[in-house]
């Protein structure tokens, strides 16, 4: 009677590690390319890096133009299930206002699809680590850091230093009634 059960459990274990060794066989071996695959999409993300622009200084050594670096909470619209519930948990955890809703829906309506938008510029320190705290709620919003150039000496020299900013409405149509002009997207130059 005792042989009997320890045949039993021996075949037991034998059957359950069998289905194990299978399953490992089976993830490892020849599902490998699509768990890799999708490993990698988990951890790593390709971002594109802005330049920054040079500081300029006067021929004494004086800076007269800098770049200073803000971090923006940054979503993918079309990643997001619920975009309002989103916005309402996010005026609670970093102060989102009802102008940078409207300023990202401006924003969404100009941009491609799932390009990264700007929802909450000029982050605190305090608002980065409540939301990094949380973000896990939040897989498709994250913290960027970005670039504005700071003058010195303000506006009055801004015309003789250059200014750049992202192309607006005006621009474009004063570029497209220009003869043989193309509109040549900023992040391709």
């Amino acid at each position: 009677m005792f042989a009997r059960r320890a045949l039993v459990s021996f075949i037991g274990v034998l059957v359950l590690s069998a289905v194990l060794i299978l399953n490992l066989y089976d993830l490892q071996v020849v599902n490998y390319d699509s768990y890799q695959t999708r490993s990698n999409g988990n951890r790593i993300k390709l971002l594109p890096l802005p330049p920054t622009r040079g500081l300029i200084y006067d021929r004494n050594g004086q800076l007269l133009a800098e770049n200073l670096t803000f971090f923006g909470l940054y979503v993918v619209p079309e990643k997001v299930e619920n975009l309002d519930r989103t916005f309402e948990e996010l005026k609670v955890l970093v102060g989102l206002t009802d102008t940078d809703i409207e300023n990202f829906k401006k924003e969404r309506r100009r941009s491609t699809r799932y390009t990264p938008i700007m929802l909450k510029p000029n982050l605190t320190e305090e608002q980065i680590a409540r939301f990094a705290v949380n973000q896990y709620n939040f897989p498709s919003l994250d913290i960027r850091p970005y670039f504005k150039r700071h003058y010195l000496y303000g506006e009055p020299l801004t015309h003789i230093l250059g200014y750049v900013s992202k192309i607006n409405d005006r621009d474009v149509e004063r570029l497209k009634k220009r003869k043989n002009s193309r509109i040549i997207p900023v992040l391709t130059i």
